[in-house]
């Protein structure tokens, strides 16, 4: 239950952060962007430490306040970073630190799943709108969850082992090896390498 409270302690923050506005802010990093473009998500700093990049052969650079991610970019937190990632449909997803996604997948607000995202190690919290075309999935090495009008967490401390959480809703979790089960809330399964060859 830690995290769950943890979870609404972030939600404060991230509305201290949006009063703010980066009016203070100069400098602009290559991916940031204003309005949620079609085909990217938005993400938005919550604390520092938050860094993209453009494409899978690019470099990482930091992110002051927002950037605009597209398939194939990055998302990465260090030791003091937590981020939030808004997709086209409403739904959300919240980077803890030491944490490194791509997007893999983006659908318009009307598509199904709104988004695909790749989590290489870390936690990532995930709240998806409750609507036929929405939702998304996170994919791992050894699994992927994917759900609609849901909220989960999938936690990889290492390649090897991940924790998937449902807190509400119903989620489908889909091995590597092609096993699939539903996981309704409340609910934590975790899987190994020995588990999803």
């Amino acid at each position: 239950m830690h995290f769950v409270r943890r979870l609404g302690v972030i939600a404060l923050s991230l509305s201290a952060v949006a009063g703010c506005g980066t009016a203070g802010s100069t400098q602009r990093d290559p991916l940031q962007a204003a309005p949620l473009a079609s085909g990217a998500v938005i993400t938005t700093v919550i604390t520092p430490g938050v860094a993209a990049r453009p494409g899978d052969a690019a470099a990482y650079s930091p992110v002051e306040a927002t950037a605009s991610l597209r398939p194939g970019d990055g998302l990465r937190t260090d030791e003091t970073g937590f981020a939030e990632v808004t997709f086209a449909d409403g739904s959300l997803m919240r980077l803890d630190a030491l944490t490194e996604i791509e997007v893999t997948e983006l659908g318009e607000a009307t598509s199904t799943p709104a988004g695909r995202v790749t989590l290489a190690t870390g936690r990532v919290w995930a709240r998806t709108v409750d609507a036929p075309s929405g939702g998304f999935t996170v994919t791992t090495r050894l699994a992927t969850a994917a759900g609609s009008g849901t909220a989960f967490t999938v936690e990889c401390p290492t390649q090897d082992a991940c924790t998937y959480t449902v807190l509400e809703g119903t989620i489908t979790l889909t091995t590597s090896d092609g096993n699939t089960s539903e996981l309704a809330a409340p609910r934590s399964v975790t899987v190994t390498a020995a588990d999803s060859p």
